[in-house]
């Protein structure tokens, strides 16, 4: 039979154990000054790696910790040691910035910025409403009109295609019929003599739609090709 005694002792070490665990984690976060060393002994640790598992400082000491920081070269490396040099910009300044950037396309300049999204376009460049042209470049110029012609090819092509009943063949003259009229369309102001040379180009283009509308729209063209298939009301289900 057991002790009481002796039951009573081991819950008590076992309490005070926990106890002494809970109060070391407490006090963690008033360590700051204390190096890992001297932070992993004090908590009765083997290795100092262990102090990242057990790291119970809270995001306001963090915070404070990285905005005492900022601008000391001393407690600071890389851009935020070297903020104090820097000249910023106030936000309605930056909204005036309408083209931040610029890199060079097959027919003429993509002026999206990539630091804020990814290409939404696939590199569809004269669908893109963040396409630029710039009249007077005979090399970007014949790029296009070998578009236009090899584009024309292609269209053919995919409305044969069509008339054979292939599958996704309408897909394929949406898009050619759409890039050709782009085309055209900016073929027809690079020839037009009332543009002088070196005229910023830009042609209008339809809102592009997110991804989200893009879902919606594919899910109503299967519900019309399939009635059978419907979206399930969120709810409880009724039982029969």
């Amino acid at each position: 039979r057991s002790n009481p005694v002796v039951l009573r002792l081991i819950c008590f070490m076992l309490i005070l154990s926990h106890i002494q665990g809970c109060m070391r984690r407490f006090c963690r976060p008033s360590l700051g000054r204390l190096s890992q060393l001297d932070i992993a002994v004090w908590s009765g640790r083997s290795k100092v790696s262990e102090n990242n598992v057990y790291d119970h400082v809270s995001g306001r000491d963090v915070l404070a910790m990285v905005r005492a920081a900022v601008g000391e070269p001393s407690r600071a490396k890389g851009p935020l040691a070297r903020l104090n040099g820097v000249k910023l910009l106030e936000r309605s300044e930056f909204a005036r910035l309408k083209v931040p950037t610029a890199h060079t396309t097959d027919f003429g300049y993509c002026i999206h910025d990539y630091s804020m999204l990814p290409c939404q376009a696939h590199q569809d460049c004269l669908n893109c409403d963040e396409h630029l042209c710039v009249k007077g470049d005979p090399e970007k110029e014949g790029r296009l009109n070998d578009l236009i012609r090899e584009t024309k090819q292609l269209l053919a092509k995919a409305e044969a295609d069509q008339g054979l009943q292939f599958a996704g063949a309408h897909r394929w003259v949406e898009a050619q019929t759409r890039t050709l009229a782009r085309a055209e369309e900016l073929k027809r102001i690079m020839d037009d003599p009332l543009v002088p040379a070196g005229a910023v180009i830009s042609i209008n283009t339809p809102v592009m739609p997110s991804r989200l509308t893009q879902a919606i729209h594919d899910r109503q063209k299967l519900i019309a090709l399939s009635p059978a298939v419907h979206p399930v009301k969120a709810g409880r289900r009724r039982r029969a």
